[in-house]
């Protein structure tokens, strides 16, 4: 912990800055970042890594640019080699994470913890996206004077500017978003307007006085007393202090990816609604669709659910429904209109994750998660407050009384990830771990529910059964029914209420991940006029970070982000490669309704278990013969050349599997229906007249699930090694309900408004920054609290 001096500086100089700093007080609004790929060789780096380790991030195709010579406090003089920067990737960029190391830089010198802080960090790391490739000022670049602090509202697009500490031997890392016009409208960046990345290390000097020039040589005002010198990350990132460290900068040319909006002007041929999992591969897709005089233009809706556009499309209100499952399994009616299921795509769902090693600033890879663990995460089952003893103590969540304070602390997490377990120390900054997950209806949610619903020891675990540790469900939860299709948070009490907050469209949950952030809404913030209010949850610092999130596998790939190995029915715990969602497509089982899902009671150990087949429900009536004519032109396109893997127009992006010859066929022969319009033709419609199996697929289930819906294949009887539990069931009694916050009241109101924001292109971004005396005094509030609880042997260590 630190010590009562330092800490009281912190917060004089937090004070000092309140009134440059707007907190957000809220939900935010995020918009729709255009997740098309353009780089990402490999899955993620995590999957070839050894639990609890680290693996190297930088790719083949990587850009390395040669800085100047800059400064070495141990000798006072300048090294004698040069800096250098390596970014992962910088051409045929899309709205994406990349990679940045270096070498040969000062320094830092910390406060002793592994990550960044802005009021304790001497010689410390920031980087920018700029307009053009010569930045001549800091006004050339987007938050490039914030005091090392995330804006507190990014004035056109979701702030990127990201901070990081060098180690003892000059070298250091970090991941930063890169920015499209898409999503910026200050930076403009596109394949016709350049850009670039600029690493600005920090350098000290003496800085411009009135009419006395700067004298970078001298660096006596470094470092002083206090907290107070020129190379402090406070003074460095500020335009006032920081023209030494911004002359050293250090700048990398970025080029853009072209995007759909680049092409002529046209009518739109057809509309598609649905599956945001999509979003990734139909950037490239329509970029080349698009194109020359034959173009065709296409309306794609990334924001809405399958579910949604299922019913949008029955209604006629979009020509063609991404979805993972048929109309029948959502509860909808199609009436007269007949429709196909045309598969284009195998991807799957993913739980991504960053979890640092506190010790050494390193993210850590290897996680293992099971259905239980999930069904722990998903309904909050964890006790936030660990000064709590009873539920009858004033402040404590009556849903989690006993249970273990986070998930790093359950012992079932232990016995699964003991590597990582060891490398994380008790006091972070951020110590609720809940999931970024996606809001609204959507199959994502579907899949992830539906692997956790059949499995035994977690179904027994929703029903009110003790694991065999002692923990229980939330009892908020009571009576929750998984698959379901749609996350509801039920704990009114905080912390949960404020932080397990859904996030829409599902390209605000992949923005969060990237800039180290969940959805929690709890920070406390000081008003100008006195009172605290809760505000956005800051970023958490690199090198301290435990956060998760459920999205789709394309997105994963494109931001390189670690994804979680899945148990699967055999027991094994594999990640979303193109190997394991093809054994797991190998064996997929037909619903009865044109189309594939995946065989949970399926025992192939290389099997991943959140695979999914994207299908194009299209109808065969009702369709002029132009229009019908177009969807088969696309319809060929995807089955055909949309399949080539690669990160150029029109081909299939990393994170997605190529379709199997049989499913390439199978949509190729509904093109020709679909173009023929040969629905009147058939009594059936878009059932399993349509679909198909899997080379060792099934007929169709019987079961049925929640709601009057088609239920999903029959549950899996994955083997468990956990010790059979010989505690009695919890009571399911209800928890004395408490009045939700206002965050609960207003965040589908939010979430709405986000979603519609995202369609009409708007580019709006409310955040909290990661200091400031709210940030500064919640931090040492857990610490505090955190040491109290584990003086008292209330956490076991």
């Amino acid at each position: 912990m630190h010590d009562p001096k330092r800490q009281r500086a912190r917060i004089r100089r937090a004070l000092t800055v309140a009134g440059l700093i707007s907190f957000a007080a809220g939900a935010m609004l995020l918009p729709a970042a255009a997740s098309a790929p353009g780089a990402v060789a490999a899955t993620t780096a995590a999957h070839a890594s050894p639990h609890g380790k680290t693996a190297s991030r930088v790719k083949p195709d990587s850009t390395t640019v040669t800085g100047p010579h800059l400064y070495d406090p141990a000798t006072k003089k300048n090294f004698p080699d040069a800096s250098s920067v390596t970014v992962s990737k910088t051409t045929d960029l899309v709205d994406q994470l990349i990679h940045v190391t270096w070498q040969n830089f000062t320094p830092s010198v910390t406060n002793g913890n592994p990550w960044y802080e802005n009021e304790y960090d001497d010689y410390a790391v920031m980087a920018l996206e700029c307009r053009g490739t010569d930045p001549a000022s800091p006004d050339d670049c987007y938050e490039s004077s914030t005091h090392g602090l995330a804006e507190a509202a990014g004035p056109a697009g979701p702030p990127n500017a990201t901070y990081a500490i060098s180690t003892a031997q000059g070298t250091g890392e970090l991941d930063i978003l890169v920015e499209t016009k898409l999503t910026n409208s200050l930076l403009n960046c596109s394949d016709t307007s350049a850009c670039s990345l600029v690493l600005v290390p920090g350098q000290g000097g003496e800085p411009a006085q009135g009419s006395t020039p700067a004298d970078c040589s001298d660096h006596d005002s470094d470092v002083l007393p206090g907290l107070s010198g020129t190379a402090l990350a406070y003074n460095t990132f500020f335009d006032e202090t920081g023209g030494c460290s911004w002359n050293d900068r250090i700048v990398v040319p970025l080029k853009f990816a072209p995007a759909p909006t680049g092409c002529p002007q046209r009518d739109t041929a057809f509309s598609i609604s649905g599956s945001p999992m999509m979003e990734a591969a139909m950037q490239q897709w329509l970029t080349k669709l698009c194109a020359g005089a034959n173009g065709m233009t296409i309306a794609y809706d990334s924001t809405t659910g399958e579910p949604t556009a299922v019913q949008f499309a029955s209604e006629g209100l979009a020509n063609v429904a991404f979805t993972t499952r048929p109309a029948s399994a959502d509860g909808v009616s199609t009436g007269s209109k007949k429709f196909v299921y045309a598969p284009i795509a195998i991807s799957g769902a993913s739980i991504a994750y960053w979890i640092d090693d506190n010790t050494t600033g390193q993210p850590l890879t290897g996680l293992k998660l099971n259905q239980r663990l999930m069904a722990k995460l998903l309904t909050t089952s964890y006790n936030p407050d660990i000064a709590c003893t009873s539920p009858s103590d004033k402040n404590c969540d009556p849903g989690v009384d006993h249970n273990p304070f986070s998930i790093f602390k359950d012992k079932e997490f232990k016995s699964l990830n003991p590597d990582i377990v060891k490398n994380i120390q008790f006091f972070t900054s951020q110590p609720y771990v809940v999931p970024s997950v996606p809001y609204g209806l959507s199959d994502l949610t579907w899949t992830a529910t539906n692997w956790i619903a059949q499995n035994k020891d977690a179904s027994s675990f929703l029903n009110g059964n003790y694991d065999p540790w002692g923990m229980h469900v939330n009892t908020y939860y009571s009576g929750v029914q998984y698959p379901t299709d749609e996350f509801a948070p039920q704990d009114p009490t905080a912390p949960w209420a404020d932080e397990f907050l859904p996030a829409s469209p599902l390209s605000q949950v992949v923005t969060y991940q990237a800039l180290s952030e969940d959805a929690g809404s709890y920070t406390q913030t000081q008003q100008p006029g006195g009172g605290i209010v809760l505000g956005k949850d800051p970023p958490e610092p690199v090198g301290d970070r435990a956060l998760l999130a459920l999205l789709d596998q394309g997105d994963a790939a494109l931001n390189n982000f670690p994804v979680a190995a899945l148990a699967n029915a055999a027991g094994d715990y594999v990640t979303p490669t193109n190997a394991s969602m093809a054994a797991a497509v190998k064996n997929m089982i037909s619903d009865g309704d044109g189309t594939l899902q995946v065989n949970l009671a399926n025992t192939d150990p290389a099997a991943y278990p959140l695979t999914m087949v994207v299908y194009a429900m299209v109808p065969i009536n009702g369709l002029s013969h132009a229009k019908a004519e177009d969807i088969a032109r696309f319809l060929r396109f995807a089955a055909g050349a949309g399949q080539d893997p690669g990160d150029l127009p029109g081909q299939l992006p990393s994170g997605y599997l190529p379709l199997t010859s049989s499913l390439r066929s199978q949509t190729l022969k509904l093109a020709t229906e679909v173009a023929d319009q040969t629905g009147d033709s058939h009594s059936g419609g878009g059932g399993s007249h349509h679909g198909g199996s899997g080379s060792n697929g099934t007929g169709s289930n019987g079961n049925s699930g929640s709601n009057g819906k088609p239920g999903s294949p029959s549950p899996a009887t994955s083997p468990s090694t956990s010790p059979t539990p010989t505690t009695a069931p919890v009571s399911l009694v209800n928890a004395t309900a408490q009045p939700a916050s206002m965050t609960r009241f207003a965040l589908p109101a939010l979430l709405i408004l986000g979603a519609l924001a995202a369609l009409g292109g708007a580019s709006a971004l409310a955040e909290a920054g990661e200091g400031g005396i709210a940030g500064q005094a919640q931090r040492l509030r857990r610490k505090t609290v955190a040491a109290a609880a584990w003086v008292r042997g209330k956490i076991p260590l």
